[in-house]
């Protein structure tokens, strides 16, 4: 058996608490780019399914795509579809308003990452866009989180994603933002609060550096916002 086995993740990969995934912060954490229900949803590398049960119960018409068969044992509330993420994108003809991607990137190679985006382009709808959280290698934090998994490949920042989707072929483009912490409840308002006192001097200490006052990602993770480039609407492309 590889060491790398993805269908059987569930059984040789996760081994605590914090592995766990909580559908409710994540979609909070995303809140400001979702779409409205009831738009169509793709999650790639779904797991065991839970944000994808979570939007569906908002409403969401919600499809979950994971190459483990054995993750996908308990996932309800949604379709599940066992295949590989690529290969589920090249033979779809569908198209989707959101495409996501949670702490799913830096599981594959760059050949890989590439082929991934290329096929999200086709399988966006016109107002589209792929949602990506992935672990921020400019965090000050980078390394608890890339070598907290095996089966982590590649990490990323925002400069290194923008030199994926030049190498997938220019079909697309993102945004990228600081996946912060917490929840609207009061706990996490202060966890959010105290992140950002505590980030202070790595703001300073960086602009300090680069001589760039602002529009840096140190977050623990970072959240592409990713969306097609399309030709307006009567423009004719020699």
């Amino acid at each position: 058996m590889a060491l790398l086995d993805y269908s059987r993740y569930r059984t040789t990969h996760i081994v605590g608490t914090e592995d766990g995934i909580r559908p409710e912060a994540v979609l909070y954490q995303l809140r400001s780019w979702l779409p409205s229900a009831p738009a169509s949803v793709l999650e790639l590398g779904c797991g065991g399914g839970e944000v994808s049960r979570c939007l569906a119960t908002r409403g969401y018409s919600v499809t979950g795509v994971d190459i483990s068969a054995e993750q996908l044992a308990g996932a309800s509330g949604a379709e599940f579809i066992n295949s590989d993420a690529v290969a589920f994108l090249e033979s779809s003809t569908d198209r989707f308003d959101l495409i996501l991607g949670i702490d799913f990137l830096e599981h594959l190679s760059i050949v890989q990452a590439i082929a991934l985006m290329r096929a999200i382009s086709p399988r966006l709808s016109d107002r589209g866009r792929c949602i990506l959280r992935t672990p921020n290698g400019s965090s000050p934090r980078a390394g608890r989180v890339a070598s907290g998994d095996l089966t982590h490949q590649q990490i990323y920042n925002d400069r290194s994603i923008r030199q994926l989707l030049r190498l997938s072929g220019g079909e697309l483009s993102a945004q990228f933002f600081e996946a912060l912490p917490g929840t609207g409840n009061a706990r996490g308002l202060l966890r959010r609060f105290v992140y950002q006192v505590t980030c202070l001097g790595d703001r300073i200490r960086t602009a300090a550096e680069t001589g760039i006052p602002r529009g840096h990602l140190f977050t623990e993770n970072l959240v592409a916002v990713v969306t097609a480039v399309r030709e307006p609407e009567g423009v004719e492309t020699l």
